[in-house]
């Protein structure tokens, strides 16, 4: 889900804590501009900071200076969460982006306003969190926004999906309201905004923006295509969506299975997508929060439908897709994930499974897989191959995994494998 950032450039201590102070707790990032005076002119304050209260915000250090991995100490000494480095002024952008992350940091990448996307190490770009744009030359608050950059993005976007690397696309300089339609088609997630977006209220700016970007979000989840929803038209994983019993409780094995089962998920940089109800859905839910993840739900409110288990209240995610009956429901919550999880569940999750698997058959090649989660699927898998008339496209769409540690590397190999059917379709 897209995400504001504010990132005011600010020249002395007092100011940055000001910023902080205005805007800590409501937003998830806060990103500290560190300009030295050598790569950019006029040089900001510098790091370490000694801060007199506990952030809540995680903290991102850009650094527009020489040798950025020379930084990364007293960033971390700082708190930081993520490290941004400009390739322009790196010896090395595996080496920079190692450090970091044997320091406990996430390491990102930044490109200034007449740096080409080529300077990008793809050696590198597996371990990259974030990719940062700069739509401004960097180094000066207050300059206008540079359309030249929508094409720079565009390729970056392409050589992120072609790849299947996980990056994240933000932006940094001049951002306002009327770009964010472009920017966020084209797969930007993050938006860096300055000064601007303190003047005034910080908490309207910033509701108005986050307004903005979720109706352009919902926007564009809707495709005027209905059967190009369930055809991967590019073998990338983002979304997972998550389906099981409604009625477990916490206290359960499934329910517990499933928390952290989407914990390991989220924290791996994937979206949980589920129903918005109770059990399993919430159980997904509660589990990307503790991933630092993101959420997105299908929901529908039922008048009569007595045995449907609701809409629960304290299932909230980032997005939430209102639908209007249960088919549209499970429809949309396949249109808006890659892959699915199915855990143990009643009638309404054989229905989930039951269509995951037509349709991987229907556009098998190009299908979402989906893995059953539990040692009781074996049986299950075992009766319905033996009795029923099962052929082998169908048995290759999904997999059987029994332990939680095993859910990535199943994901990632899922992924793989279609990537392989997608290069021989092509070379067919």
């Amino acid at each position: 889900m897209a995400k504001i950032i504010p990132s005011p450039l600010c020249y002395s201590f007092e100011e940055l804590q000001n910023y902080i102070r205005l805007s800590d707790g409501l937003v998830e990032r806060f990103q500290i501009d560190v300009v030295d005076g050598v790569f950019a002119a006029r040089q900001s304050i510098l790091p370490p900071f000694n801060f007199t209260t506990k952030v809540k915000s995680k903290l991102d250090y850009h650094l527009m200076v020489k040798s950025p991995i020379e930084w990364v100490d007293s960033c971390m000494d700082s708190g930081a969460d993520r490290i941004i480095g400009h390739v322009e002024m790196m010896a090395s952008q595996g080496e920079f982006a190692s450090y970091v992350a044997q320091k406990g940091a996430k390491p990102c990448l930044a490109i200034d306003l007449n740096t080409p996307i080529d300077v990008l190490e793809k050696s590198v770009l597996g371990q990259i969190d974030m990719i940062l744009v700069l739509c401004v030359k960097a180094g000066m608050g207050g300059q206008k926004f540079e359309d030249s950059v929508f094409g720079k993005i565009e390729k970056l976007s392409k050589l992120r999906e072609e790849n299947g690397y996980k990056f994240k696309i933000g932006v940094d300089g001049g951002v306002t309201e009327d770009k964010l339609l472009k920017l966020s088609s084209l797969g930007v997630s993050e938006f860096c905004i300055g000064k601007r977006i303190f003047d005034g209220s910080f908490q309207e700016n910033l509701l108005s923006m986050q307004n903005s970007l979720k109706s352009l979000e919902l926007s564009l989840m809707k495709n005027p295509d209905p059967e190009i929803a369930f055809y991967m038209e590019r073998p990338v994983f983002k979304h997972v969506a998550f389906f099981g019993d409604a009625d477990v409780l916490p206290e359960s094995d499934v329910y517990q299975d499933a928390f952290e089962v989407a914990k390991i998920v989220a924290s791996n940089g994937l979206t949980i997508v589920n129903g918005g109800g109770p059990g399993v859905m919430d159980a997904s839910t509660k589990g990307a929060e503790a991933g630092h993840g993101e959420t997105l739900s299908v929901t529908f409110y039922p008048k009569n439908a007595p045995g449907f288990e609701g809409r629960y209240v304290g299932n909230v995610t980032d997005t939430e897709i209102k639908t209007t009956n249960y088919i549209e429901r499970m429809f949309k919550l396949m249109e808006h994930a890659d892959i699915f999880i199915i855990f143990k569940g009643g009638t309404g999750t054989i229905s989930e499974f039951g269509t995951a698997w037509v349709l991987a058959k229907l556009y098998y090649g190009h299908h979402k897989p989906f893995i059953l989660f539990g040692e009781f699927w074996e049986p299950i898998i075992e009766a319905i191959s033996k009795n029923l008339l099962i052929d082998s496209k169908e048995m290759d769409v999904f997999e059987i995994v029994k332990r939680r540690e095993d859910i990535i590397p199943t994901i990632h190999r899922m992924e793989e494998k279609l990537k392989n059917a997608f290069a021989l379709t092509k070379s067919n």
